[in-house]
Order: structure tokens, then sequence, then C-alpha cells
């Protein structure tokens, strides 16, 4: 009897032992995602986050945008690992494609993601960048955000340089979202915003040349 009791407390010690190691170890995931739960991605440029930006309405929903869709590399670690070690030699974009691209399968996950909402796609030759093209409207259904319409103040250049001038742009305070058998595919989506941080430095000429 006594050792019945000893087996008793010793198993449900390692039972109160192993839960935890198979929820944190990885053999049981018990706060994964599910496939279609919406998960946040990495934005580009946010135009709320610009100083002194200031919201005055939502964005026509009709207005027309192109967004970038970076995937992951396959085999990341290697290219990581050839490029601080310093390449010897160029890969030609199909061979970077078949190598570190991301693979058919889930590039048409996210296209066809997309395209349910009506957004055209197209996939750069290296497999790791889809241009989407769409609305904001589109972009918004199928992100999970709402864009606005942002004034945002020129700023000053440094050492004298010509600055940013005063743009009304639109962009989103809220970071965009994909389901997560897609999101885990995804780095970042660029351009969901049309703010421009950069100005043209290039001098124009007279259109014809005296002699």
């Amino acid at each position: 009897m006594k050792n019945s009791k000893v087996l008793s407390v010793l198993a449900l010690g390692l039972g109160a032992v192993a839960l935890p190691l198979l929820a944190g170890g990885g053999l049981v995931s018990a706060s994964a995602p599910s496939a279609n739960q919406m998960v946040p991605v990495a934005p580009g440029i946010s135009a709320a986050a610009l100083p002194h930006a200031t919201a005055f309405g939502t964005t026509p929903p009709w207005t027309p945008e192109t967004v970038s869709f970076v995937l992951t590399e396959r085999n990341l670690p290697e290219l990581e690992s050839s490029v601080q070690a310093g390449l010897s030699s160029f890969l030609s974009v199909p061979k970077f494609a078949a190598t570190y691209g991301q693979s058919t399968a889930n590039i048409q996950q996210l296209q066809a993601y997309l395209g349910y909402f009506g957004i055209r796609t197209t996939v750069y030759a290296d497999d790791v960048d889809v241009v989407a093209n769409g609305t904001a409207g589109q972009f918004d259904r199928a992100l999970g955000v709402q864009q606005e319409q942002y004034n945002v103040p020129a700023t000053p250049g440094a050492d004298g340089t010509m600055g940013t001038p005063a743009q009304t742009v639109h962009g989103t305070s809220q970071r965009p979202e994909l389901p997560y058998r897609i999101a885990q595919y995804v780095t970042a989506i660029l351009g969901l915003t049309n703010y421009g941080p950069f100005v043209s430095q290039a001098v124009h000429t007279a259109s014809a040349l005296t002699q």
C-alpha cells in the first residue's frame, strides 16, 4: 500500500514536469496560431508615426495602390553565411530563386488570398518579392487595416541640403495582418503609404543648347 502511494506521487510529479516541457518545447504548441488566424506582419514607413503628421479623414477606397510583399528567403542561414564570407561568384536570378526564393506553393497561397479581394499580383523572378496592385479599399479588407489621409509638414534638410516638402499622403497606424499560414513566409509589407521621404537633387538643364 505504501509503495503504491509513492508511485502515485511520483507519477503526478512527472506529469507536472512533463506538461510544461510539452507546451514549451515544441512537442505540443497550445499557443500556436491556427492556419487562418490573422497575425501581424512588419510594415514599412508609417505615415502616422511621422513627426507632426495629422490625420484628417479616411482614404477614399478607390485610391490606387501598389504594395510590395517581401517574402522570407529559404535557406537563409546559408545565404547569410555566404554573404558574410564574401561572395566569390554571383548566382544567376533563376539559380538564386531555386536556392533561396520562396516555394511556388507558398507564393500561390499569397496570390490566391490577395486575388480573392480583387488584388492583382506579379512575382519577381527572384521569388522573394510579390508586387500587388489594387485599391485602398481592397488592401484595407485584405490586410485588416483602415487607411487615413495625413498632412505631413515639410522637414528641413541637414547641412543646408534641401529637406522634404510638405505632403498630403495616405497611410495607416495599424500593422497589416495576414492569415498565419501565409504570414509565416512574409517578412514585410511595404507601400501602404505614398509618403516620399526623398527629394531629387537633379539639376534640370535647358531643353535646347545654344552655341
